[in-house]
């Protein structure tokens, strides 16, 4: 009884040393209690030993000391050579992708990115508690943070964290921001191509300006956050994306400025002179990019120049009852629930609204040449209402629908469009909405608006100038195996393998008995 308490002295003080290592490794122990418990640990042995030693001398007991000693120290040695190993893995491991289409590698464009980072980046993953999704996020990232040391994520559930979500902005879920340096970006698609171009815009300067028209009753990006039609909130969102963000004035200028990334067009109220008609035709012909909205009821020479090159903006006003019901306001006030296929708004899913919108269409240039196009051009619609929305013909505001004269749903009141200038090799891409409220101060804040204006202008801006990635498809491969060799697998594996195991544990178990 006396040697079995002796025994267990021995296993406490060992126990007492390796957990006061392993606490101060992970959980940052003070050095005095660390020391102290090592010193615990030093005194419980020399108290073994030293009650042990006169057994040790006599030779009494004397195997199963050697024996007992002999294994405690295998156990030692096995463990501290796992932890070398685990710690030169760590610092100095590598990865082999066996997949024949390279499916859990990173290409060679993102790697060579990812290799000149100076910034640290900081990826948070917007997902529910057991959202598919989330997997392939984590799986992905995983790839980015082993690839450079400078790249963190971290995942939150919006309904558990919703301080994190509201701070972020987050409208819906499987909503990814990518932030650096105080710039941040949000993407809804969980791809390789997705986050390099994120990264990319976070972390480098890339001198985007955007230019917002004024003079014509525009929308004022210099407003209060207070002034419901003003767009202070749009712009203090883009520049916290990286953009550089100014009024400009067509009427006192000769052209636009070069280094215009987007011309901006936000609803008007007032006529365009046709020399800034014409300025603004020069900027597309030099492949400039546009992003054009345009309220119901304003007619005038800007909409003759989207109508020369084959883009329509429709007399019409858009009315929808359900999207009434939902917001609250009234039947003109639209909700799109349906989008294109574009990049712009691929993965999209929130609803946006649109307080008082017209449908946009697209009509072929003729070849005449009476308009300026060519038959390059083409239109791909973005939003969509319901089913439950209507369009009234000639921009008639009666509150409900009438066969005769009005069409209904779902409308198309918003769309890009490429096009060239006649005698132009350069292409311009335009976005074209038939609503300029949706993204004031007053509405920004109402489900995916804020996220919808941003897809727009950053397509826009990262047309032709980030990384293309192609997307990896999984290869399903299938083996083909004949009766005799499934029989053979399984007398194999089944039968034979545990079977050894079994023969020679017991022969090892009746050898240790006789010793």
């Amino acid at each position: 009884m006396f040697k079995g308490k002796i025994s267990i002295l021995f296993y406490l003080s060992i126990a007492v040393i390796i957990a006061s290592q392993v606490w101060e490794r992970f959980f940052v122990l003070n050095f005095f209690y660390r020391d102290l418990a090592v010193f615990a640990g030093l005194i419980g042995f020399a108290v073994w030993a030293a009650i042990n030693i006169s057994l040790i001398r006599k030779g009494e007991g004397f195997k199963k000391f050697k024996r007992g000693t002999g294994s405690i120290i295998s156990i030692i040695l096995v463990g501290a050579i796992l932890v070398v190993l685990n710690f030169l893995s760590f610092n100095n491991g590598f990865r082999i992708d066996v997949t024949r289409s390279g499916e859990h590698s990173l290409s060679d464009e993102t790697k060579k990115i990812l290799t000149g980072l100076n910034k640290s980046v900081i990826i948070t993953g917007f997902f529910q508690e057991g959202a598919e999704s989330k997997n392939g996020f984590q799986a992905l990232l995983k790839e980015y943070s082993y690839c450079s040391k400078m790249i963190t994520f971290r995942l939150i559930d919006p309904d558990k964290q919703p301080a994190e979500a509201k701070r972020y902005g987050i409208s819906q879920y499987n909503t990814i921001v990518v932030e650096s340096a105080g710039v941040e970006t949000k993407i809804n698609n969980i791809t390789e191509e997705s986050f390099t171009n994120a990264i990319v815009k976070v972390t480098r300067q890339l001198d985007k300006s955007i230019y917002f028209v004024t003079g014509h009753g525009e929308k004022n990006i210099n407003s209060s956050d207070s002034t419901r039609d003003g767009y202070s909130i749009v712009k203090n969102s883009l520049v916290k994306t990286n953009y550089k963000v100014e009024p400009f004035s067509l009427y006192s200028s000769d052209k636009v400025p070069d280094n215009c990334t987007i011309l901006v067009i936000a609803g008007p109220t007032m006529d365009y002179t046709q020399q800034e008609v014409d300025m603004i035709k020069k900027f597309l012909g030099t492949g400039g990019k546009l992003l054009i909205m345009i309220d119901p009821f304003y007619s005038g020479r800007v909409l003759q120049l989207a109508e020369n090159i084959g883009l329509i903006f429709k007399n019409d006003v858009i009315a929808d009852e359900n999207a009434a019901r939902i917001i609250g306001g009234d039947v003109f006030t639209s909700a799109v629930n349906r989008y294109g296929k574009h990049p712009a708004t691929a993965g999209f899913q929130p609803l946006t609204f649109f307080p008082l919108a017209r449908s946009v269409d697209f009509s072929q240039p003729a070849e005449s040449g009476r308009k300026e196009g060519g038959a390059e051009n083409r239109f791909e619609g973005l939003l969509y209402t319901s089913s439950s929305s209507w369009i009234e013909e000639g921009g008639s505001l009666r509150p409900s629908f009438d066969p005769s004269k009005d069409k209904k749903g779902p409308a198309c009141i918003g769309g890009v469009f490429y096009g060239t200038m006649t005698g132009k090799d350069y292409g311009y891409s335009v976005i074209a909405i038939g609503d300029s409220d949706f993204a004031s101060n007053a509405y920004i804040g109402l489900s995916g608006n804020m996220d919808l204006f941003m897809n727009c202008v950053n397509w826009l801006a990262d047309e032709g100038e980030l990384i293309f990635i192609k997307t990896k498809h999984k290869e399903f491969s299938s083996v083909s195996i004949t009766r005799t060799e499934g029989n053979i697998i399984f007398i194999v594996s089944v039968i034979a393998l545990p079977c050894i195991i079994l023969v020679t544990g017991t022969f090892i178990w009746i050898r240790r008995k006789k010793l």
